[in-house]
């Protein structure tokens, strides 16, 4: 009269949890991927904004941006105000955003 209930389980075992994983989360390799993509992207654009600024403007900015460097002591190194340190930043972050957009949308499949 009484039967006992048998514990739910699982079916299909581990490669089947394993597979579903791997759907969820995206592999490491691919995360590796998109950061080289990224990377490159970064590389190419900044080459390209270079270009299209002085030196001191693109010293200023990949001393405290890429560097960390204390814009103070930016500012010191290359004979600037603080505040000029910060506006070559923001002015370099601002093209090298619309460069990435601009390549990206090139490279956009149709």
């Amino acid at each position: 009269l009484l039967t006992a209930k048998r514990p739910d389980h699982g079916r299909g075992g581990t490669s089947q949890v394993e597979l579903l994983q791997e759907l969820v989360a995206p592999t490491e390799s691919a995360q590796d991927i998109e950061l080289d993509y990224q990377r490159e992207l970064f590389r190419y654009a900044a080459a390209r904004v270079k270009l299209q600024v002085h030196d001191v403007t693109w010293q200023a900015f990949w001393s405290v941006a890429v560097q960390e460097k204390k814009p103070s002591e930016v500012a010191d190194e290359l004979r600037m105000t603080v505040g000029a340190v910060y506006i070559a930043r923001s002015r370099v972050i601002a093209r090298l955003r619309k460069e990435v957009q601009r390549l990206e949308a090139e490279n956009a499949p149709a």
